[in-house]
């Protein structure tokens, strides 16, 4: 019984495991996950963190802090931002934003389209929040060069820079695309998908002058 086991097990090639590849880290991704990704843990995190602070301010409910802010409390609503759903934001647009034609126009404008009103969402929120804040220069981290110290932009820069990104969404989303953006949980539906997000483009583009 235990030579048939022994010739068994060396029968079988035991070292050709690819131990090397983590299927949790792949080097590249869709933009189908990576757009699922940021929704869900952009708004369900750093949206929801700073929408449960303010009904703590108003009272409407008690915050998980209990009031009892420091200068430690917003720690892991900062670093899980930005090393979180907005690096995968800034991913997301740089994949899609390749105009591979030549034509001048992004091969999936679709995609585009919606991260850049994301990209003006979160961000906006943020400023809302804390005003300047690192933008033009953050998710250089693995940049050639390196720079791990981005510099604090003006919040009126960044309110600036946001409505362009409406703009430049609003745009996109009217434009002909290969296909649905597939991996958005907010507007699924493939037939009123553009419309639907074009609208809510507006609507912050009108949220962010009223503000500013």
């Amino acid at each position: 019984m235990g030579l048939v086991f022994l010739f068994s097990v060396s029968s079988c090639d035991l070292f050709d495991l690819d131990i090397n590849t983590d299927p949790n880290n792949p080097a590249t991704v869709s933009p189908a996950l990576l757009l699922n990704n940021v929704q869900v843990d952009g708004i369900a995190g750093l949206v929801g963190n700073f929408n449960t602070t303010g009904m703590g301010f108003t009272v409407q409910t008690d915050a998980s802090d209990n009031f009892f802010f420091n200068n430690q409390s917003w720690n892991g609503t900062w670093n899980g931002a930005y090393t979180g759903p907005l690096k995968d934001l800034d991913e997301l647009i740089k994949l899609v934003e390749v105009d591979a034609s030549g034509d001048g126009k992004p091969d999936q404008p679709r995609y585009l389209g919606i991260a850049q009103i994301l990209k003006a969402y979160m961000f906006s929120v943020m400023v809302d929040m804390w005003g300047d804040i690192p933008y033009s220069e953050a998710f250089q981290g693995n940049a050639t060069p390196q720079n791990k110290t981005p510099k604090y932009d003006d919040d009126a820069a960044i309110y600036a820079d946001c409505l362009t990104l409406l703009d430049n969404a609003i745009a996109n989303l009217a434009l002909p695309s290969p296909s649905a953006a597939a991996g958005d949980l907010i507007y699924p539906t493939a037939s009123t998908q553009a419309a639907n997000w074009t609208r809510a483009a507006k609507a912050l583009k009108l949220k962010l002058l009223l503000q500013t």
